[in-house]
């Protein structure tokens, strides 16, 4: 006899489907979060400019957040190359495959 139980609830218990799910939406974070990244970079960069173009304090300033901000920007975006290298070489079936 099949319930809503069984029909309904405890396919969704299975591990697999709940890694998958948590998975798939990391993912999905990890791309708006890069994307996050880069305008908020474009953006200090631009500030960073405005900086630069005062006077000599401002010079400093600015400079110093261009680094700042390209530093940032690269680590972000040289870990976001790894973890696709890993999930590449690992495949992409999730934890149990």
């Amino acid at each position: 006899m099949k319930t809503w139980f069984t029909t309904q609830v405890l396919p969704s218990l299975y591990l697999n489907d709940a890694f998958d799910n948590i998975s798939s939406g990391l993912n999905s974070l990890g791309g708006r979060l890069t994307t996050v990244l880069l305008v908020f970079g474009a953006v200090l960069f631009v500030v960073g400019g405005y900086y630069y173009s005062s006077g000599e304090e401002g010079k400093r300033k600015g400079k110093h957040l261009w680094l700042q901000v390209g530093a940032g920007v690269g680590v972000a975006l040289i870990a976001v190359a790894i973890i696709s290298y890993i999930k590449g070489v690992m495949g992409s079936g999730g934890f149990g495959s």
